[in-house]
């Protein structure tokens, strides 16, 4: 499983978690076997060797801090990226420190960077630059609609160094995988 990040220690700070100690590297125990768990490097993400990970990996966790346009116009470079003819199982996973509760995402009229609290989800929001006023939305829901993903990719919050929730989203992408794998078997 490839995880992959825009900035490398998100990527490295998710492995740490489900290895408990400071890794790039882990292999997961499940009870259907292990799991190999691996960060792409940062240089990996838009050098030549992401394609290689991505190909051999079982499915792909993306870790992202950011929901302003910029960083969403990142991810799109990223998955522009990816190999075409290769369907991975993907979560996203949007990291955060302990007891933070908001977010950055870009204002849709101006581009103003604005951090919003998930306390305020569902409520007018306004910009105060161009004083636009938008419904504020939950980090999940907005970089789901932002990159337009499918209604199964699991994206969810995940408190930095909570190994329970991040090895539930491997347990999520790993169930997602063997599924894809009865179902291609049962159309042989």
């Amino acid at each position: 499983m490839a995880v992959v990040a825009l900035d490398g220690s998100l990527a490295e700070a998710f492995v740490s978690a489900l290895a408990g100690a400071p890794a790039r590297r882990f292999e997961l125990q499940l009870p259907d076997g292990p799991i190999l768990i691996e960060a792409v490097a940062s240089d990996d993400v838009f050098g030549d060797g992401l394609a290689e990970k991505i190909a051999n990996a079982a499915g792909m966790i993306v870790v992202t801090q950011h929901g302003d346009a910029a960083s969403m116009e990142e991810l799109r470079r990223l998955f522009a990226r990816l190999p075409q003819d290769v369907f991975l199982p993907t979560g996203h996973a949007l990291p955060r420190e302990p007891g933070r509760m908001e977010f950055k995402i870009s204002c849709g009229n101006c581009g103003q960077k604005l951090w919003v609290a998930d306390a305020h989800e569902g409520r007018p929001g306004r910009c105060p630059g161009c004083k636009q006023t938008f419904m504020i939305p939950s980090q999940p829901r907005h970089l789901a609609a932002v990159l337009q993903l499918s209604a199964d990719t699991p994206v969810r919050i995940l408190t930095r160094g909570d190994t329970a929730s991040a090895v539930a989203l491997v347990n999520e992408l790993v169930e997602r995988l063997a599924a894809r794998d009865e179902a291609a078997h049962a159309r042989q």
